[in-house]
């Protein structure tokens, strides 16, 4: 269970731990969803370079914004934001640049103010993983995690760590993404290799 203490991180959490579904239980969600423009826009094409997956995307794009009321309880207590930022060049790649944020509102700021950003590095071919950080602020607490993915060796990049790693994994944000793409059928469940905060792992997600 969440502790009072760190409700704001909930949403994190809610991804790798219950999957998709229960989190519109809990917060209010409004879409807006909006392709690339042209001026930002970069080929989408499968590639054999090093890889032999294509992840056909008729999910999300750029400019994609999902806004959600944080509650504990019958009472606000904050939002958060889940957006599809841009569309950009990594690693010779093209990536989707996913960012997220979530606020306390004023109230709940008056006490213990939540400021927490994650940003999420996505390649636009195979829907995997190159960059993950994040950054808490939650109260008095303070917190910053990065790494990266070499996903041409399947290595990992964590503080001081190299770790070997599956081909594709996911972070905890693009994991989310990588789902959407998936056919869902109730009652069936799929396996995806996740890494979060050093630690890798087969994550069943439950439809």
């Amino acid at each position: 269970m969440l502790s009072k203490s760190r409700i704001p991180s909930f949403i994190f959490l809610i991804f790798v731990g219950v999957g998709l579904l229960p989190l519109f239980y809990f917060v209010t969600v409004e879409i807006g969803i909006a392709r690339a423009a042209s001026g930002e826009s970069l080929t989408i094409e499968a590639s054999t370079e090093f890889f032999d997956r294509y992840v056909d995307n008729v999910a999300f794009g750029v400019k994609e914004k999902l806004s959600f009321d944080i509650n504990y309880g019958f009472i606000n207590a904050g939002y958060a934001t889940m957006e599809v930022k841009s569309l950009i060049d990594y690693e010779n790649r093209p990536c989707f640049q996913i960012i997220t944020t979530a606020n306390s509102n004023n109230f709940f700021s008056s006490f213990y103010k939540v400021e927490d950003s994650a940003e999420s590095i996505i390649d636009a071919i195979g829907i995997f993983s190159w960059r993950f950080q994040k950054k808490l602020r939650e109260g008095k607490y303070r917190a910053e995690r990065k790494y990266e993915f070499d996903q041409r060796k399947n290595l990992a990049f964590y503080k001081d760590d190299t770790i070997k790693v599956p081909p594709f994994v996911q972070d905890v944000l693009s994991l989310m993404y990588y789902i959407r793409t998936q056919e869902l059928i109730v009652g069936k469940s799929f396996y995806v290799d996740n890494f979060t905060d050093g630690k890798q792992y087969s994550l069943e997600v439950k439809v």
